[in-house]
Protein backbone atom coordinates (compact mmCIF):
# COMPACT_ATOMS: atom_id res chain seq x y z
CA UNK A 1 0.00 0.00 0.00
CA UNK A 2 0.95 3.23 -0.87
CA UNK A 3 0.55 6.76 0.60
CA UNK A 4 1.07 10.38 -0.93
CA UNK A 5 3.68 12.11 0.51
CA UNK A 6 1.38 15.36 0.94
CA UNK A 7 -0.58 13.83 3.25
CA UNK A 8 2.45 12.30 5.14
CA UNK A 9 4.06 15.36 5.56
CA UNK A 10 0.85 17.27 5.82
CA UNK A 11 0.39 15.24 8.83
CA UNK A 12 4.15 15.13 10.77
CA UNK A 13 4.14 18.97 10.03
CA UNK A 14 0.50 19.38 11.98
CA UNK A 15 2.32 16.85 15.09
CA UNK A 16 5.81 19.03 15.12
CA UNK A 17 3.87 21.96 15.02
CA UNK A 18 1.91 21.88 17.50
CA UNK A 19 4.42 20.24 19.81
CA UNK A 20 6.81 23.22 19.07
CA UNK A 21 3.93 25.73 20.25
CA UNK A 22 3.33 24.33 23.65
CA UNK A 23 7.22 23.84 24.44
CA UNK A 24 7.40 28.22 23.17
CA UNK A 25 4.48 28.80 25.41
CA UNK A 26 5.68 27.01 28.16
CA UNK A 27 8.57 28.55 27.70
CA UNK A 28 7.21 32.41 27.79
CA UNK A 29 5.45 31.55 30.99
CA UNK A 30 8.42 30.29 32.83
CA UNK A 31 10.35 33.24 31.29
CA UNK A 32 7.18 35.75 32.76
CA UNK A 33 6.96 34.40 36.29
CA UNK A 34 11.12 34.46 36.29
CA UNK A 35 10.69 30.67 37.08
CA UNK A 36 14.14 30.64 35.12
CA UNK A 37 16.22 32.67 37.06
CA UNK A 38 19.76 33.36 35.28
CA UNK A 39 18.77 29.71 33.20
CA UNK A 40 16.73 31.83 30.88
CA UNK A 41 18.72 32.02 27.94
CA UNK A 42 20.17 28.61 28.67
CA UNK A 43 16.56 27.16 28.51
CA UNK A 44 15.46 29.08 25.37
CA UNK A 45 18.17 27.39 23.62
CA UNK A 46 17.28 23.97 24.49
CA UNK A 47 14.03 25.30 23.27
CA UNK A 48 15.10 26.32 19.92
CA UNK A 49 17.16 23.35 19.44
CA UNK A 50 14.63 20.52 20.58
CA UNK A 51 12.31 22.05 17.87
CA UNK A 52 13.86 24.50 14.88
CA UNK A 53 15.38 21.83 13.25
CA UNK A 54 12.52 19.45 12.01
CA UNK A 55 10.35 22.54 11.43
CA UNK A 56 12.41 23.91 9.45
CA UNK A 57 13.10 20.88 7.25
CA UNK A 58 9.55 20.37 7.27
CA UNK A 59 8.56 24.00 6.02
CA UNK A 60 11.39 24.16 3.75
CA UNK A 61 9.77 21.04 1.88
CA UNK A 62 6.45 22.68 2.07
CA UNK A 63 7.78 25.92 0.46
CA UNK A 64 9.94 24.32 -2.39
CA UNK A 65 7.98 21.42 -3.34
CA UNK A 66 3.97 21.88 -1.93
CA UNK A 67 2.61 18.90 -4.14
CA UNK A 68 5.10 16.50 -4.82
CA UNK A 69 3.94 14.30 -7.09
CA UNK A 70 5.53 10.81 -5.50
CA UNK A 71 3.77 8.41 -3.39
CA UNK A 72 5.40 7.09 0.35
CA UNK A 73 5.50 3.00 0.95
CA UNK A 74 2.97 2.52 3.85
CA UNK A 75 5.83 0.93 6.18
CA UNK A 76 7.61 4.10 6.05
CA UNK A 77 4.42 6.44 6.27
CA UNK A 78 4.05 4.80 10.03
CA UNK A 79 7.48 4.98 10.11
CA UNK A 80 7.92 8.45 10.33
CA UNK A 81 5.35 9.26 12.05
CA UNK A 82 5.06 6.89 14.59
CA UNK A 83 9.27 8.45 15.34
CA UNK A 84 7.26 12.03 15.43
CA UNK A 85 4.90 11.26 17.51
CA UNK A 86 7.19 9.15 20.14
CA UNK A 87 10.27 12.51 19.90
CA UNK A 88 7.32 14.96 20.75
CA UNK A 89 6.51 12.78 23.88
CA UNK A 90 9.78 12.80 25.11
CA UNK A 91 9.87 16.34 24.32
CA UNK A 92 6.67 16.73 26.35
CA UNK A 93 7.60 14.38 29.09
CA UNK A 94 10.89 15.49 29.36
CA UNK A 95 9.18 19.28 30.68
CA UNK A 96 6.53 17.56 32.74
CA UNK A 97 9.40 15.60 34.97
CA UNK A 98 11.53 18.98 34.92
CA UNK A 99 9.82 20.31 38.41
CA UNK A 100 10.66 16.53 39.95
CA UNK A 101 14.20 16.64 38.28
CA UNK A 102 15.53 19.56 39.50
CA UNK A 103 13.75 19.41 43.14
CA UNK A 104 17.08 18.58 44.74
CA UNK A 105 19.86 18.47 43.37
CA UNK A 106 19.83 18.96 39.62
CA UNK A 107 19.64 22.78 38.56
CA UNK A 108 17.46 23.91 35.08
CA UNK A 109 20.82 23.89 33.23
CA UNK A 110 22.21 20.41 34.19
CA UNK A 111 18.70 18.74 33.53
CA UNK A 112 18.06 20.76 30.24
CA UNK A 113 21.72 19.30 29.08
CA UNK A 114 20.82 16.17 29.99
CA UNK A 115 18.03 15.94 28.23
CA UNK A 116 19.73 16.28 25.12
CA UNK A 117 21.19 12.39 25.66
CA UNK A 118 17.67 11.23 24.92
CA UNK A 119 16.39 14.07 22.70
CA UNK A 120 18.84 15.06 19.93
CA UNK A 121 19.77 11.55 18.94
CA UNK A 122 15.94 10.68 18.55
CA UNK A 123 15.74 14.44 16.97
CA UNK A 124 18.68 14.04 14.56
CA UNK A 125 17.15 10.37 12.35
CA UNK A 126 13.69 12.19 12.40
CA UNK A 127 14.96 14.75 10.96
CA UNK A 128 17.46 12.76 8.39
CA UNK A 129 14.11 11.15 7.58
CA UNK A 130 12.54 14.25 6.80
CA UNK A 131 15.09 15.49 4.53
CA UNK A 132 15.20 12.25 2.89
CA UNK A 133 11.64 11.79 1.79
CA UNK A 134 10.12 15.29 1.92
CA UNK A 135 13.24 17.45 0.04
CA UNK A 136 15.62 14.93 -1.74
CA UNK A 137 12.70 12.41 -2.28
CA UNK A 138 15.34 9.41 -2.62
CA UNK A 139 13.07 7.31 -0.93
CA UNK A 140 9.64 8.29 -2.06
CA UNK A 141 8.65 6.66 -5.30
CA UNK A 142 7.93 7.24 -8.66
CA UNK A 143 5.14 4.30 -9.48
CA UNK A 144 2.53 3.31 -12.84
CA UNK A 145 -0.30 4.23 -13.37
CA UNK A 146 -1.96 1.31 -11.98
CA UNK A 147 -0.54 1.61 -8.86
CA UNK A 148 -1.79 5.73 -9.02
CA UNK A 149 -5.22 4.51 -10.06
CA UNK A 150 -5.30 1.97 -6.83
CA UNK A 151 -3.69 4.36 -4.28
CA UNK A 152 -7.35 6.89 -5.39
CA UNK A 153 -9.35 4.03 -4.53
CA UNK A 154 -8.17 3.26 -1.36
CA UNK A 155 -9.37 6.53 -0.40
CA UNK A 156 -13.49 6.18 -2.04
CA UNK A 157 -15.31 4.73 0.89
CA UNK A 158 -17.82 2.29 -0.04
CA UNK A 159 -20.86 3.76 1.09
CA UNK A 160 -23.18 4.56 -2.03
CA UNK A 161 -22.10 7.68 -4.32
CA UNK A 162 -25.15 10.20 -2.98
CA UNK A 163 -23.33 9.99 0.38
CA UNK A 164 -19.59 10.29 -0.69
CA UNK A 165 -18.50 13.29 -0.08
CA UNK A 166 -16.68 16.13 -2.72
CA UNK A 167 -13.13 14.56 -1.59
CA UNK A 168 -14.45 11.11 -2.35
CA UNK A 169 -16.06 11.44 -5.72
CA UNK A 170 -13.15 13.23 -6.63
CA UNK A 171 -10.77 10.30 -6.48
CA UNK A 172 -13.55 7.46 -7.52
CA UNK A 173 -13.09 9.98 -11.05
CA UNK A 174 -8.87 9.49 -10.39
CA UNK A 175 -9.03 5.79 -9.72
CA UNK A 176 -11.48 5.61 -13.09
CA UNK A 177 -8.98 7.45 -14.94
CA UNK A 178 -10.90 10.52 -15.37
CA UNK A 179 -8.15 12.79 -14.46
CA UNK A 180 -9.74 15.91 -16.57
CA UNK A 181 -13.26 15.45 -14.84
CA UNK A 182 -11.42 15.37 -11.14
CA UNK A 183 -9.98 18.50 -11.84
CA UNK A 184 -12.42 20.29 -13.00
CA UNK A 185 -14.85 19.06 -10.08
CA UNK A 186 -12.26 20.75 -7.60
CA UNK A 187 -12.05 23.72 -10.05
CA UNK A 188 -15.83 24.00 -9.35
CA UNK A 189 -15.12 23.41 -5.49
CA UNK A 190 -12.49 25.76 -5.29
CA UNK A 191 -14.18 28.37 -6.76
CA UNK A 192 -17.50 27.83 -4.97
CA UNK A 193 -15.92 27.89 -1.89
CA UNK A 194 -12.92 30.58 -2.26
CA UNK A 195 -10.68 27.33 -0.07
CA UNK A 196 -7.62 26.54 -2.24
CA UNK A 197 -5.42 28.00 -4.65
CA UNK A 198 -7.47 28.14 -7.95
CA UNK A 199 -3.58 29.23 -10.10
CA UNK A 200 -2.32 25.45 -8.82
CA UNK A 201 -5.78 23.45 -10.29
CA UNK A 202 -5.97 25.84 -13.60
CA UNK A 203 -1.64 24.98 -14.24
CA UNK A 204 -2.41 21.52 -13.84
CA UNK A 205 -5.54 21.36 -16.04
CA UNK A 206 -3.78 23.27 -18.89
CA UNK A 207 -0.60 20.98 -18.06
CA UNK A 208 -2.41 17.97 -18.97
CA UNK A 209 -3.97 19.32 -21.98
CA UNK A 210 -0.54 20.22 -23.29
CA UNK A 211 0.63 16.88 -22.85
CA UNK A 212 -1.99 15.00 -24.55
CA UNK A 213 -2.55 17.68 -27.49
CA UNK A 214 1.48 16.88 -27.62
CA UNK A 215 1.14 13.26 -27.83
CA UNK A 216 -1.42 13.48 -30.17
CA UNK A 217 1.05 15.59 -32.48
CA UNK A 218 3.24 12.89 -32.03
CA UNK A 219 5.76 15.49 -30.02
CA UNK A 220 6.52 12.96 -27.16
CA UNK A 221 6.55 9.53 -27.17
CA UNK A 222 4.27 6.82 -25.35
CA UNK A 223 5.88 6.71 -22.48
CA UNK A 224 6.89 9.65 -21.86
CA UNK A 225 3.26 11.16 -21.82
CA UNK A 226 2.53 8.43 -19.23
CA UNK A 227 5.39 9.66 -16.80
CA UNK A 228 4.13 13.22 -16.96
CA UNK A 229 0.70 12.36 -16.49
CA UNK A 230 1.34 10.69 -13.82
CA UNK A 231 3.47 12.96 -12.02
CA UNK A 232 0.05 15.42 -12.42
CA UNK A 233 -1.91 12.71 -11.44
CA UNK A 234 -0.18 12.66 -7.99
CA UNK A 235 -0.21 16.88 -7.72
CA UNK A 236 -4.09 16.67 -8.13
CA UNK A 237 -4.13 14.32 -5.42
CA UNK A 238 -2.14 15.94 -3.19
CA UNK A 239 -4.60 19.11 -3.71
CA UNK A 240 -8.01 16.90 -3.61
CA UNK A 241 -6.41 15.14 -0.40
CA UNK A 242 -6.60 18.61 1.51
CA UNK A 243 -10.62 18.89 0.77
CA UNK A 244 -12.38 18.32 4.14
Amino acid sequence: MWVLVSRARRKCWKIWLISALLVCLLTIAQTITNKLGEAVTIVWLWTLISVIPGLSVLFISLVVNKYPSRLLSKELYITLLTGTIIYVALLLLTLILEPYATAEHLSIISYKIQSFWWLLPFQFLLVIGFYSVFIRQRISQKLNDRVIKQTAAQQVSSENSKSRSIRENIFELIANGKLNDAQTKIYEYVTHTGIGNINEIILLKNRYREVCKERNLDLISRDAKQIEINRITLATMSIADEIT
